[in-house]
């Protein structure tokens, strides 16, 4: 199997792609242990920083993640914005972690847009997971 860059990629134009299944490691944030872990997804985004996203994007993101929760049991999304209050975070089962790409390389990634919509996206996401 070649490499690839993440689980699910999601377009310009808000639409949802599979590039590896979530039961296998895509070769996103940088990290082994974190990519052995995680669903990684890669969002359309302005090429310069704050890598702002189209609402079409912000909205597939929020449906990908509730979609994720579900079919994984998950009742809750967590963000944590500090990277070590995160990692050390104890994931309780009917939990999920998010995590970013630069707290595993040198990278801005996600960007300053969505980094600073975390917590709305996590808010979204829990209004709309069954309890």
């Amino acid at each position: 199997m070649a490499n690839c860059p993440c689980n699910y990629a999601i377009g310009a134009d808000g639409r949802i792609g599979l590039c590896v299944d979530e039961q296998n490691r895509s070769w996103c944030s940088s990290s082994r242990d974190n990519d052995q872990r995680a669903i990684t997804i890669e969002c359309a985004s302005d090429l310069t920083e704050p890598y702002a996203m189209k609402p079409e994007v912000y909205s597939a993101l929020v449906e990908l993640c509730t979609d994720i929760c579900r079919r994984n049991g998950k009742k809750r999304l967590v963000w944590i914005a500090d990277r070590d209050k995160a990692l050390s975070y104890e994931v309780k089962s009917d939990e999920m972690l998010l995590t970013v790409h630069r707290w595993f390389a040198r990278k801005s990634c996600p960007g300053n847009w969505l980094f600073e919509r975390m917590g709305s996206l996590v808010d979204e996401v829990n209004r709309q997971i069954p309890k």
